[in-house]
């Protein structure tokens, strides 16, 4: 070991991250044309837009170039549930028009979003016919699973605004009309039943819908992870900005601590939370905490008398389906 003089100096620079990288003008207009230049346009809308308190400039973004937008699970609530250019979900458990429009559409445009294997199934078949925009803040996410044309970086609340003032007012009347097919198939195949089944017993949608109609589609929606989560994203309404709080990592038991904390971070919003009959029992001693701080959490809990969704998973993809006893 030696000894050595220090001696202070300034430094310009430290390798670190970055949390909002520069808007690189370039990238704006090259969005902006290949958009321009799009016949079948769709928007992939993500919690990146609620993050970023961008939902009026993605609603500037999309009526502008009339370009219809489905939503990631974390991104519901970032566009209306009636607003006319939303259709539905992404994903496995999403809509059918948005799913199968991915695969026909011509520019493929994502906002805050990072191409998860849930809203993309096999990536070999994803999209491949589109040329991709993706609007991200973190560099690490594009071209990570899906490789893009154009990466606009930066704060969405700041790109989508910049590309918006570049676009030309649009309508794809055609393109959007397109969905409407999917639409009615899933009405009549799968809504329908669900909403109104023929049986006696209630059904999860049927409940999610009831509770989503009596808090007037206003309330905040906490999921737990499961089947639970899955159909109260579907028939759960959204008419207000940031009103779902869910989890994606298969972490059960998560949804009523989250309920209480929405609580206190919304005290002003009723706040629902959507459990099975499994993650309740996880979380189960946060019915103290609840009485403790007097936490006004509204508790649904769906229970269908099984974990569902292990079930559903191992009769769908397993080589040998368990089958679970009911309790």
């Amino acid at each position: 070991m030696e000894k050595t003089e220090y001696a202070p100096t300034k430094v310009d620079y430290v390798r670190s991250y970055l949390p909002v990288p520069e808007m690189e003008p370039e990238a704006i207009r090259k969005a902006a044309e290949l958009i321009n230049g799009a016949e079948r346009p769709l928007v992939l809308v993500g919690q990146g837009v609620e993050l970023g308190e961008a939902q009026q400039e993605l609603r500037a973004f999309i009526e502008k170039a009339g370009m219809p937008a489905g939503c990631t699970l974390l991104g519901l609530s970032a566009l209306p549930t009636n607003h006319p250019l939303n259709k539905g979900m992404l994903g496995m458990h999403g809509n059918l028009g948005p799913n199968i429009n991915t695969n026909k559409c011509d520019v493929l445009i994502a906002v805050g979003m990072r191409f998860d294997d849930r809203v993309t199934g096999n990536l070999a078949t994803y999209a491949k016919q589109a040329k991709v925009i993706h609007f991200d803040i973190d560099p690490a996410e594009v071209n990570k699973n899906v490789k893009v044309d154009v990466a606009v970086l930066g704060d969405c609340k700041e790109t989508l605004a910049s590309v918006t003032k570049l676009l030309k007012k649009n309508t794809h009347t055609e393109w959007i009309d397109s969905f409407k097919e999917y639409e009615k198939v899933e009405e009549e195949k799968v809504i329908r039943p669900e909403l109104h089944p023929a049986t006696n017993s209630l059904s999860m949608g049927e409940v999610v819908r009831a509770v989503s109609d009596a808090t007037h589609h206003e309330a905040v929606s906490v999921t737990d992870v499961g089947q639970n989560q899955m159909i109260s994203a579907r028939y759960f309404k959204y008419t207000k900005e940031r009103s779902i709080i869910t989890r994606r990592l298969g972490t059960m038991g998560f949804g009523l601590p989250a309920a209480i904390g929405a609580t206190f971070g919304a005290p002003e919003r009723t706040v629902c939370v959507f459990m099975g009959d499994g993650g309740l029992q996880m979380n189960i001693q946060e019915l103290g905490t609840i009485m403790e701080q007097k936490a006004p959490v509204k508790i649904i809990c769906l229970n269908n008398n099984y974990l569902g969704n292990v079930r559903q998973w191992q009769a769908m993809f397993s080589t040998v389906a368990i089958r679970l006893p009911r309790c």
